[in-house]
């Protein structure tokens, strides 16, 4: 009797110790479960809540270097982009901005454009996702005066007569405009066609968004998404990893509350930011190949569907990138030996008259400071060359070499000035680029000079 007492009390341990080996196995599975659901919904909502932040500090809090102080209103850059501009990640010094957030919920909205001669001009209109969802100027429907009617998907009606219809996939809109500027050109007459540029409101807005963003907020990023997925229907194509999101108690009719969550759970939310953050801070270097050490956003760029990662990566060095139509955007972190691109040191970029970029409309090379993807300030103030540049000096052979370096060279024609140390970046912008460029075309390798 004594002997079967023992064997049951051995039994039972038995049972009781694989029970709970099996609770802990259940316990680390739902553990990575959570983990990986965190850092995928930290890499699907990078862009999303950035787009919502800029947003909200442009039109809200007044927090942002450019300030529109209301939706539906445009604010209007007067001076092309220097180093001291933080507004924008890469901004180019080709063109002056024009910013408008709209608000479609109240009714649609009228866009007005004038006449804008033979200036090169593009509006982006891009969803709180940051997609790209429609191209307004001078490659898609000329330069004349136009009007545009911009609803959103639910809204039914009939256009005016006279306006061209635009629809938007969500309430939110950012408009980002871009006027060429010309070498040496006055910028007043600039700022007269800027003036003409309308939008009219068919009922006022709040001018206020549903959550304030606070970055010092704890899990802040995360209420922001489940916002934004409350407030602009996802894609269609987003439903796989809508359920991962979901199952974190983001996105769903409740909004999300980070104090019901248990202390496991929260501790791995933030986890997954440091996880997520460091994959898109990867990714922001490993874009389509193309050769010479140049990569590029894809073809896809400005259009990401399911390519979260890309349009994180995007989001984080180049929020607004144009459709690959408009602009074609190589860029290069690496010189010929297969080092990175660093301050004080010197190189060229030489383009022969065959790898000269091919451009319906203008070509420019700018230089970025990294990590924050600024402007490089420099004594003569010059942050591009382009084909449009009033003074480059050419070869007898048409090709062109680009000096790239700290120092001010004796001929400083052709000099774009890159940082005293720390690295940097170049950007190569094709605006208007002919299909074969952006399927063929690879520009020189930047070669370091000993």
């Amino acid at each position: 009797m004594k002997k079967a007492k023992i064997t049951l009390v051995l039994l039972l341990s038995l049972l009781v110790f694989r029970a709970g080996t099996i609770s802990a196995e259940i316990s680390g599975e739902l553990r990575q479960r959570w983990l990986d659901d965190a850092v995928a919904a930290y890499v699907y909502g990078f862009a999303p809540v950035e787009m919502y932040r800029t947003a909200y500090q442009m039109v809200v809090s007044g927090e942002h270097q450019v300030v529109t102080g209301a939706f539906n209103r445009y604010h209007h850059s007067r001076q092309l982009a220097t180093a001291d501009d933080r507004w924008l990640v890469s901004p180019n010094n080709d063109t002056l901005y024009s910013n408008a957030w709209l608000d479609l919920s109240n009714g649609p909205v009228v866009l007005r454009t004038p006449d804008m001669g033979d200036r090169y001009y593009i509006l982006q209109l891009m969803d709180i996702y940051s997609n790209n969802f429609a191209m307004l100027g001078t490659r898609t429907v000329g330069n004349g005066e136009r009007s545009y009617w911009v609803a959103n998907s639910g809204w039914q009606g009939e256009v005016p007569a006279g306006m061209q219809e635009v629809r938007a996939p969500s309430n939110y809109i950012w408009i980002l405009g871009r006027l060429h500027i010309r070498a040496g050109e006055e910028l007043q007459a600039v700022h007269f066609l800027q003036t003409q540029f309308g939008i009219e409101e068919s009922a006022l807005t709040s001018n206020q968004l549903p959550l304030a963003y606070n970055s010092e907020q704890p899990f802040n990023f995360y209420r922001i998404l489940d916002v934004v997925l409350r407030l602009a229907a996802p894609a269609a194509v987003d439903q796989a990893i809508l359920a991962k999101i979901n199952r974190l108690g983001i996105g769903n009719d409740q909004p999300f509350d980070p104090i019901q969550l248990e202390d496991w759970q929260r501790s791995l939310l933030k986890l997954a930011e440091t996880i997520g953050h460091q994959r898109i801070v990867t990714h922001s270097t490993q874009y389509t190949t193309l050769g010479n050490g140049w990569i590029y956003d894809g073809e896809n760029g400005g259009r990401f569907g399911a390519d979260y990662l890309s349009r994180a990566a995007t989001a984080m060095t180049g929020l607004g990138v144009l459709s690959i139509e408009e602009a074609f955007y190589p860029f290069v972190f690496v010189d010929n030996e297969g080092e990175v691109l660093r301050g004080g040191r010197r190189y060229r970029l030489r383009f022969s008259a065959e790898t000269m970029p091919d451009a319906t409309f203008f070509w420019s090379l700018s230089a970025y400071e990294l990590p924050q993807w600024s402007l490089i300030d420099n004594p003569i103030d010059r942050y591009s060359l382009g084909n449009l540049s009033s003074d480059l000096l050419y070869s007898p052979d048409g090709s062109l070499d680009i000096l790239l370096q700290q120092e001010i060279p004796k001929k400083f024609n052709n000099w774009l000035p890159t940082p005293k140390e720390g690295e940097f970046s170049l950007i190569l912008r094709i605006y208007g680029p002919s299909p074969t460029s952006w399927l063929t075309y690879i520009p020189p390798v930047v070669e370091r000079i000993r």
